[in-house]
């Protein structure tokens, strides 16, 4: 789709319509203030703070300015992610790089954004600072001796037990319970990374930007308010200001579970295909079953939801937390991913005094189980794979067997303890990493199911209904005396491999759906706290209060994928509308974005005017 270029004098449509919402924005941060803080006095104190800490521009200035935010965070995320947007050329370095998006490319910020306004931007990340102040609060009398104890603690184990202080007592505001009344919970973080124990009671109560609020929320234990998760990650956020511990606030844009219906979806596809390069024929139940099954996946996947927040935090200098406990999602990174945390980290600090309101997204992309099956599916194909000549002899050559020995045939060969090979060590590995051990063979007592067993779930479905239990005596004579029988059995366990990799993909994912805690979430959307609780905070506001502040305003000075996404077709104007459009056909490019999102911007996309 061609873009429309705007007739002369665009850049100066958008710097008015700025101007003449500014008493709405100036508006809506008093009504905010007023709302969330006991001392409103308190914002201007920190406005005034960073005012005074401002220093001459700087080559990161430079930068900004020529390429916007968005630009700037484009090339970023392209720095990190190289395979995460379509539509790029040949060059390594993303700054001297341009993504083709007709009209829209990411060279020209005016197309993104308007002028920025530092006053603006200070008013946003005072507001932030000081709700991070009050929230501290809400977190009791006793919080403050926990943030000594944090800062006098000696290792990753001591700091841990005072988190598992911290997400209890979240945990306590969030359902606003009487601690006085309640038992003692399990710790919620552990040194191995194990996630919690007890799911978080899930109690609906009506949305009001007040659940924000750290003022009508109270003080522990007297809650007034149960806070939303956004609410919920103010206040974690606050503890980690307090301690001062380096952390980033976070938007979940794909959870573990969005991840693993996702990769479940491309798991089932893959086996289609794999079976057509074999020549071999899905029986017609178990492709209707299929087709059920990425019809259910994907109608959940785009579901609007709503959005969700967490918080990411340093405790030494190779380990990076996460912390959500609406998802009951609070475990330690691995190394790796502690280390890419580290680099996002230092990125957005270090282009703070020019770019505040800068977003990251950090990706894991492990999709849970997704290259735990990719290294499944090389293995079997490449060392593995069955020939039917092999099957039809153990079909005619057996007189007795039981589905275990059958399984056997196809698992070891998998998971042999004798191989030491490369592959099958990092086989290992990711299982282990994905599965923390709940489908391992030392772990039969798990709350998963050894490989052997999967493998025996699809033989008894698949391939041997009429099996007598797990005798396949009265079935080995039949393929005997029936060839068409014989070679229907064939075909069958060529693909029970691949039945096989889809079943237990799909265990992974429910794994995963389900919210043990075990997994981390796939996909986050980073940004300085102050400065994005402020935003997130004053955006719901707006909404919540009617959104008359336009969307080309808070595409500006939230350069976030929710800023696009929860305004997006509400456009009234031009410069609302080519702004969005540019935005939105960014966002189609890449990757790097939440969930919900593609299905919005695909129908906004679709339905605009050639």
């Amino acid at each position: 789709m061609e873009q429309p270029v705007p007739a002369f004098g665009y850049e100066t449509e958008v710097e008015i319509q700025h101007i003449l919402a500014r008493p709405a924005f100036d508006e809506l941060v008093n009504l905010a203030a007023e709302t969330c803080l006991t001392a409103p006095r308190r914002m201007e104190l920190h406005e005034q703070a960073l005012k005074t800490a401002e220093r001459p521009p700087t080559a990161d200035a430079e930068l900004v300015a020529k390429l916007g935010l968005w630009g700037v965070r484009s090339a970023h995320e392209m720095h990190h992610y190289p395979d995460s947007f379509t539509g790029r050329g040949g060059s390594r370095d993303p700054l001297q790089e341009d993504i083709l998006l007709g009209d829209s490319s990411i060279m020209h910020p005016s197309r993104f954004s308007g002028r920025i306004d530092r006053d603006v931007q200070r008013k946003i990340e005072a507001f932030g600072q000081a709700v991070l102040d009050e929230a501290f609060i809400c977190l009791g009398e006793d919080a403050l001796d926990k943030v000594r104890e944090y800062q006098s603690a000696r290792g990753a184990k001591q700091k841990l037990h005072i988190i598992n202080w911290l997400t209890k007592r979240v945990d306590q505001i969030q359902r606003h319970t009487d601690p006085r009344t309640e038992d003692v919970a399990t710790e919620a973080v552990s040194p191995t990374g194990a996630g919690a124990e007890d799911e978080v009671a899930k109690e609906v109560y009506f949305y009001h930007p007040a659940r924000l609020s750290p003022k009508l929320i109270g003080q522990f234990p007297d809650i007034e308010f149960n806070p939303t998760c956004l609410g919920v990650s103010v206040l974690v956020a606050a503890f980690a200001q307090k301690a001062g511990i380096p952390y980033l606030h976070a938007g979940v844009a794909q959870s573990s579970g969005e991840a693993s219906r996702e990769d479940y979806i491309h798991a089932i596809a893959d086996v289609m295909v794999r079976a057509m390069d074999m020549g071999i024929k899905f029986p017609d139940a178990v492709r209707e079953s299929f087709a059920d099954i990425v019809r259910d996946a994907r109608e959940e996947l785009y579901k609007d939801h709503g959005y969700h927040a967490a918080v990411v935090m340093q405790i030494t200098p190779t380990k990076w937390l996460q912390i959500d406990t609406n998802f009951n999602a609070c475990r330690m990174y691995y190394k790796q991913e502690s280390l890419e945390l580290c680099e996002v980290y230092k990125t957005l600090t270090k282009l703070k005094p020019v770019a505040p309101s800068l977003e990251h997204m950090y990706d894991l992309y492990t999709g849970m189980e997704q290259p735990f099956v990719r290294m499944l599916y090389d293995r079997l194909h490449e060392q593995f794979a069955p020939t039917p000549e092999a099957i039809r002899s153990y079909l005619l050559e057996h007189d007795t067997a039981t589905l275990a020995e059958l399984a056997e045939t196809f698992i070891d060969p998998l998971f042999s303890s004798e191989d030491n090979d490369a592959t099958t060590q990092a086989l290992r590995l990711e299982l282990k990493r994905h599965t923390d051990g709940f489908i391992w063979k030392e772990k039969p007592d798990s709350a998963g199911r050894v490989p052997e067993l999967h493998m025996q779930d699809v033989i008894r479905r698949y391939v041997f209904p009429d099996a007598n239990n797990d005798d396949l005596t009265a079935s080995l004579a039949r393929c005997k005396r029936d060839p068409a029988y014989l070679e229907r059995r064939v075909e069958d366990l060529l693909l029970a491999p691949l039945l096989y990799i889809v079943m237990l993909t799909g265990d992974l994912s429910n794994e995963a759906i389900n919210g043990s805690g075990r997994y981390s979430h796939a996909t986050l959307e980073l940004g300085l706290p102050a400065y994005r609780i402020g935003a997130a905070i004053l955006s719901d506001f707006d909404i919540y209060c009617g959104g008359d502040i336009p969307a080309s305003f808070w595409l500006t000075y939230w350069p976030s994928h929710v800023s696009v996404t929860e305004r997006i077709g509400q456009h009234e104007n031009r410069p609302d509308e080519y702004i969005q459009r540019n935005t939105a056909t960014l966002l189609a490019k890449t990757r790097l974005r939440y969930s919900k999102s593609h299905s919005i911007i695909q129908k906004f996309l679709e339905e605009l005017p050639d």
